[in-house]
């Protein structure tokens, strides 16, 4: 792996290995696909949490089934991010943070995806809940990344919001993200691209991808903690899966 992989974490979203375990080395025939796929990739985005929130013993074992250097991205559950109220359903963010606990320092990035509905008239409802998920976090141990949809958020007003709360804007190949500003310490890429195995099968998103790539080995040399995450099938080429996701 390239000497830059220390500050620039790749991985997919879900855990993504190709094929049955008898073609996984022998060594990890036996053991959880999770534990294979850390010897691949240093992060992964957890998506189910989107959809519930996993019991803590659940996070315990996923974190004892990776190595030391190994982190979690999880996207924050849609009971909070999908509705109006946002920051009004506090013991959600609470049941949630405290399952979430249990990954011990493996922590990585806090996803905080919202979806197209949500528009930069809810500016002060997001910051309130960026102010809530800090109060579930007294220790600061999640970076937090916050992925809008709705072109309406790309605007100086949500940069500034965001730094305020040291939150990172999401940058993803759809829309006005592609050419979004980095405007924290660590960004969180999402190469939502169906395959990067040949770009004339998905050129412009296949270009994206390797841009920011590119862009991170530079920037991470600049002090900045970078991590793309693509959504890409398994491409001989670049032995690349299915969503690569790096902060």
């Amino acid at each position: 792996m390239p000497a830059f992989l220390g500050t620039l974490r790749t991985g997919t979203s879900g855990i993504v290995v190709p094929g049955p375990k008898a073609t996984f080395p022998e060594a990890y025939q036996s053991t959880s696909r999770l534990t294979y796929y850390a010897t691949l990739f240093n992060s992964v985005e957890i998506n189910s949490t989107f959809y519930r929130i996993p019991q803590p013993k659940t996070f315990a074992a996923w974190a004892a089934e990776t190595g030391p250097e190994f982190d979690f991205t999880i996207k924050l559950w849609r009971d909070i991010t999908h509705t109006t109220a946002l920051a009004d359903n506090l013991s959600g963010i609470v049941r949630f943070m405290d399952a979430a606990r249990e990954l011990g320092p493996k922590k990585g990035c806090l996803l905080i995806q919202f979806p197209p509905s949500n528009t930069i008239r809810q500016l002060n409802a997001v910051s309130a809940l960026l102010t809530a998920l800090a109060a579930a976090d007294p220790a600061h141990e999640w970076r937090k990344a916050v992925e809008f949809r709705h072109p309406s958020w790309y605007t100086d007003d949500t940069f500034d919001m965001l730094d305020q709360h040291g939150a990172s804007l999401v940058l993803h190949d759809k829309g006005p993200a592609r050419n979004a500003q980095l405007n924290e310490g660590q960004t969180l890429s999402i190469c939502a691209s169906t395959a990067l195995r040949a770009t004339t099968e998905s050129p412009t998103s296949a270009t994206f991808c390797m841009t920011r790539l590119s862009r991170y080995t530079t920037t991470s040399r600049m002090g900045k903690t970078c991590m793309p995450t693509s959504t890409i099938p398994w491409a001989p080429l670049l032995k690349m899966p299915k969503t690569c996701t790096g902060w």
